[in-house]
């Protein structure tokens, strides 16, 4: 048992679970695993309106001017689940009469193949806030066309979606990715701080970049 406030650690999970998710025992694994598909499959299909292409969050304002009003549909993914409910709280209050803002799907964790999947059915740009693609789902995005940007302020957030909703989106910024790698050890140098000793999972690492 655990009372309100006392950390604990759980093991075993792929994901991370959603604020207010209930805990329930079941008597095998398997029977857990079942439920759990079940659950995330719901979650995804609600989620899901008519099959669309999605572009750039230019072109997808852009193409529905002829619209008596149009839809901004995101999928919100960030860092921890307080930064989920921060972003939902500021992009409500965003939809004006021309546009409305909907977000068909959040989630805590990296940019994954099915987020991806999921923006290029309901038509949606994919928000990533403190974090960044898995490199299957990078390359997934850039051969289905879904706009991944990214953010480390929410104010960021704001202004850039208030903006294209108005259409006074500036110019998009691209942010190329050479590679990916993880951190397996951080060792503290004196005079010099934290080095991080990394492994490199994907792309090339070079002096310079």
């Amino acid at each position: 048992s655990a009372g309100p406030s006392m950390p604990v650690e759980v093991w075993g999970l792929d994901s991370v679970p959603v604020a207010g998710d209930p805990f329930f025992e079941v008597q095998s694994a398997q029977r857990a695993k079942t439920i759990a598909e079940e659950v995330r499959s719901q979650r995804m299909v609600s989620g899901r309106t008519d099959v669309r292409k999605a572009r750039s969050l230019e072109e997808l304002l852009g193409r529905h001017t002829a619209e008596a009003k149009s839809e901004l549909n995101v999928i919100l993914k960030a860092d921890v689940d307080g930064s989920i409910e921060a972003l939902r709280q500021v992009l409500k209050d965003l939809p004006t009469d021309e546009v409305s803002l909907t977000i068909r799907h959040s989630g805590v964790g990296a940019v994954t193949d099915s987020d991806v999947v999921l923006a290029d059915a309901c038509d949606a740009i994919i928000i990533a806030f403190h974090v960044v693609p898995v490199p299957g789902a990078r390359k997934l995005a850039e051969e289905l066309g879904v706009d991944i940007r990214h953010y480390r302020v929410i104010y960021d957030v704001v202004d850039e979606i208030k903006k294209a909703m108005e259409g006074l989106l500036a110019p998009e910024e691209k942010e190329e990715s050479r590679a990916t790698a993880q951190v397996r050890e951080v060792f503290r140098i004196t005079k010099l701080g934290p080095v991080a000793g990394c492994y490199v999972s994907d792309g090339t690492v070079v002096r310079p970049a």
